[in-house]
């Protein structure tokens, strides 16, 4: 009987930049079963290779990363009009660049659900055209 995934990725790919080792894995676990092809990176330049190479359907971000990047991520996100989701401890909504603060933020920590909601959410409404949406 040939092998069959037992969660097979319905929703289409989505990168995970963050770099925190056990919260990564376990994003990684929980996006998979939501249905994602989920691909982790903990750097700025180990995510870059996947969205050259795969088309992704969003993104998860935490914007402050040790070695940094999350900025020039979401500024090429934006460019090729990915979706995605800021999480972070360490930065506020606020302190965001204003070319960003359109994106869903979630504060860690953050329930699981309200992650799945907030990737659901920036893929039902994608990326603004200009400026952001004034309703989140």
């Amino acid at each position: 009987m040939p092998y069959c995934d037992p969660f097979p990725a319905v929703h289409g790919s989505l990168l995970v930049l963050e770099d925190d080792d056990e919260l990564g894995p376990l994003l990684k676990d929980v996006l998979t079963m939501a249905g994602y092809d989920v691909f982790l990176a903990s750097t700025h330049s180990e995510a870059m290779p996947h969205l050259t190479d795969t088309p992704m359907a969003a993104a998860v971000l935490e914007w402050s990363t040790q070695k940094g990047g999350a900025g020039t991520l979401a500024d090429h996100l934006f460019a090729q009009r990915i979706p995605y989701v800021v999480a972070s401890g360490s930065v506020a909504h606020c302190m965001l660049p204003v070319c960003h603060q359109w994106a869903r933020f979630l504060p860690k920590p953050f329930a699981i659900t309200d992650l799945i909601t907030a990737v659901e959410a920036s893929r039902d409404f994608g990326v603004p055209v200009e400026g952001w949406p004034a309703a989140r």
